[in-house]
């Protein structure tokens, strides 16, 4: 799109979608993005690189991904939504520098649908790539069938036993 390459997807990103645009036993994915109107100076570029990849992405999957945007004050009917239908949440982040950090609550999360299966990415922080985290959730939720996962019980907490995953750890709530 530009000089600089910015907004522009890779060129394993766009074989990708073009697989998956010719796929017709795929049922078209829908992406919902939850984001904050006022992030932090420090998320602002990570927010615009979610909203400009999305944005890539639906032009690039020819009808076969649709994308709605949400953009939502911390507390409210479509904050209740969010948490009730994918879980996702305003996060609490340190923001600012050296004696100057404070705490922010914000949104930034995607979930992600096609047919029955679903993928919730509930923030995506700095530092992580936006393109793959979002490439990599369009896929898993495209394939018709799942490799599954065990973890072996060893005495260790590893994995809280409740339907909430606050207690898990880092590791479990990924693979879940």
């Amino acid at each position: 799109v530009s000089s600089e390459q910015l907004s522009s997807l890779s060129d394993d990103t766009v074989k990708l979608l073009a697989k998956l645009k010719s796929d017709d036993s795929v049922p078209p994915i829908k992406i919902d993005a939850y984001v904050s109107p006022r992030v932090p100076t420090e998320y602002a570029q990570t927010k615009l690189n979610l909203l400009s990849t999305l944005e890539e992405l639906k032009a690039l999957g020819g009808g076969k991904i649709q994308v709605v945007k949400h953009e939502l004050e911390n507390y409210g009917e479509e904050a209740e939504l969010a948490e009730k239908n994918y879980g996702i949440t305003p996060q609490e982040q340190l923001v600012g520098e050296g004696a100057q950090t404070t705490t922010e609550e914000f949104f930034m999360g995607v979930a992600f649908r096609a047919g029955p299966d679903k993928v919730v990415v509930p923030f995506i922080n700095r530092g992580i790539p936006v393109e793959y985290e979002l490439v990599r959730s369009i896929m898993t939720v495209a394939q018709s069938e799942r490799k599954k996962i065990g973890v072996v019980d060893t005495g260790v907490p590893v994995m809280d036993r409740s339907s909430s995953s606050r207690n898990s750890w880092a590791l479990i709530a990924e693979l879940r």
